[in-house]
């Protein structure tokens, strides 16, 4: 955890909890409890492991197999050798927002002339299907709306509070990405608003900290990055 300290004082702590304040030792725990089988097979619903179509080439998000429970433990918080792109994590947060369903990214979504006259699109979303999720569903709708309630917490009174809007819930989760020694952590940021009615997704790196160095946290750094975008969107 940050500052190699314990969460709520040491006593017991919910999963919700552990979500708000992002206790790294609980999801650790949770990862060496279930298995890394189990781990590998969730993470690989929401995209991890396959080529994602898209209209340039991106990163393949990859998570290791065969993972010993130390390496689970690791991977569960998104250190070990996980690896995403922020389009990906943008993909994630839509599909909680989603109610569970990943969509296919796309870059562009209609092509007008100079007289202001469509000449394709606009094209309808498609879910992000293969063979373990055909539908592109990654999660019940039930267990998408109760992590979104708990991203909500996040930005209210946990670790995102500085991606805070006026009069608009938003739903977010902090990550501070460690790089091994003598190198500032990587800062990131997911959110979605607004939280009971999502039309924006965003998701945003500052990578080794930018000026805040070693002291960069997602919260801290990323989270007033993605509110900017938002309150930006959210007043066109």
């Amino acid at each position: 955890n940050s500052g190699r300290s314990t969460c709520a004082g040491g006593s017991s702590i919910t999963l919700r909890q552990a979500l708000v304040v992002s206790c790294n030792t609980t999801f650790a725990q949770i990862a060496i409890d279930d298995g890394p089988v189990a781990l590998t097979e969730q993470a690989e619903k929401f995209g991890f492991n396959r080529e994602i179509p898209f209209d340039t080439q991106i990163a393949m998000p990859t998570i290791p197999k065969n993972l010993d429970p130390a390496q689970a433990a690791q991977s569960a918080i998104g250190q070990f050798e996980v690896r995403s792109s922020p389009l990906h994590m943008a993909m994630i947060a839509g599909a909680i927002a989603n109610d569970g369903v990943m969509m296919t990214p796309r870059l562009v979504r209609s092509i007008t002339d100079q007289a202001g006259r469509v000449i394709v699109g606009p094209q309808e979303g498609q879910p992000l299907s293969d063979a373990s999720t055909p539908s592109g569903r990654v999660m019940s709708a039930e267990t998408a709306n109760a992590v979104t309630s708990a991203m909500v917490s996040v930005v209210e009174s946990g670790t995102g509070r500085r991606a805070r809007m006026s009069g608009v819930d938003v739903a977010g989760k902090t990550g501070t990405a460690q790089r091994g020694d003598n190198q500032p952590p990587h800062a990131w940021f997911i959110g979605f608003a607004p939280a009971e009615n999502p039309t924006i997704a965003v998701a945003a790196i500052v990578e080794g900290g930018g000026d805040a160095g070693d002291e960069a946290t997602g919260g801290s750094v990323a989270a007033p990055i993605v509110k900017e975008v938002m309150e930006a969107a959210l007043e066109e």
